[in-house]
């Protein structure tokens, strides 16, 4: 039997902050590779921490209330073995595999409903093509999409697909062009992308996280400033729900937003909403959608808008079976961006 030190590895995870405050240790004697090992939060958003490998516990090196920093150690456990268990190897492959494949079939559904050719969630679309007054505050912004909805024939549990880009230049998250241009965050490694944040962080009013940083976009209609960029909006999940309370205020039926970026993570291999995603990724979204839901029409909309056409609005039309819903148009129940540790790993249905 040997002991080893568990250190924290926050690599993969949303949140790139220096030190983290420990919320939960797990009271577990033993722990299976992948299990709830502890809790930490930084600032207003909280990270659930998964055990690298299994083990027992021999016991905690640090405590609720204490904080930790990357590469610290957290936990001793002791294993009879070096060996991988087999079992726990084979399903992690196989929840992977079949994440893959649902955003691969999210893909192609979302191409067929663009076409009209599709079903459930989004059978077909309607383009919206609208300039938003993106500099005149969020409240305002939400209230422009929410009459541009209405003006589209909107129907009880319609999906609303809005891109991201005009939330951050709302809340006026706007950097420098240099910043995406000079040193582009999608074509550096981690350590430079954190260096650059540090940088960011300094010039953007509110918090922002590594995963901002994947989706900086150039934005340079702005001629009393010049050239500029945009980082991620803050807290899509209420940005979402926000804009479903206004469309249901201003129209009078209940539909689920979505909001969504063209980007992946692809570029880095890094997944923005904590699993995978193609060809466009849902950021946010209210509660009457599951993950694999948010990703087909978020991929609908993409194909619907193109990168050129200036539209930031998409109504996705799901079939009539898929209209009635639990909780459209709610909050989902956690600030920030999706994030699938936090539903619980389900990436479609029970």
């Amino acid at each position: 039997m040997s002991n080893m030190i568990v250190k924290f590895d926050p690599a993969a995870t949303w949140a790139p902050a220096s030190r983290f405050e420990v919320t939960h240790v797990s009271p577990e004697p033993r722990i299976a590779a992948g299990e709830l090992l502890m809790r930490v939060r930084a600032g207003e958003r909280e990270l659930t921490y998964p055990s690298p490998l299994a083990g027992n516990v021999v016991r905690p090196l640090v405590g609720v209330g204490q904080h930790v920093a990357a590469g610290e150690p957290v936990f001793l456990m002791s294993s009879t073995s070096v060996a991988p268990d087999l079992g726990e190897l084979e399903q992690l492959m196989d929840e992977k595999i079949w994440n893959l494949a649902v955003a691969t079939n999210a893909v192609f559904k979302g191409l067929l409903g663009s076409m009209g050719a599709s079903g459930q969630i989004a059978s077909r679309t309607v383009p919206v093509k609208v300039e938003l007054p993106t500099h005149q505050g969020v409240d305002t912004l939400i209230q422009s999409i929410a009459e541009a909805c209405a003006a589209s024939s909107l129907e009880e549990g319609d999906v609303v697909v809005v891109a991201e880009k005009p939330f951050p230049v709302a809340q006026g998250r706007l950097v420098p062009y240099r910043y995406i241009y000079e040193t582009d965050p999608k074509k550096m490694g981690r350590e430079d992308r954190l260096r650059l944040l540090a940088e960011l962080q300094r010039l953007v009013s509110g918090p922002v996280d590594e995963k901002d940083l994947i989706l900086a976009d150039s934005y340079l209609e702005d001629p009393a400033r010049g050239e500029q960029a945009t980082v991620g909006a803050h807290n899509h999940n209420r940005l979402a729900a926000q804009l479903a309370e206004a469309v249901r205020a201003r129209s009078g039926v209940s539909v689920d937003v979505i909001i969504s970026d063209t980007d992946t993570g692809i570029d880095i291999r890094e997944t923005i909403i904590g699993c995978i995603t193609l060809g466009a990724t849902p950021v946010g979204a209210t509660r009457g959608l599951s993950f694999y839901e948010a990703m087909r029409a978020s991929c609908a909309a993409e194909f619907t808008r193109g990168s050129k056409s200036r539209i930031p609005i998409v109504i996705c039309k799901p079939a009539h079976r898929c209209r009635r819903r639990p909780s459209i148009g709610e909050f989902r129940g956690y600030d920030g961006k999706l994030d699938f540790d936090r539903e619980g790993r389900k990436i479609a249905f029970d």
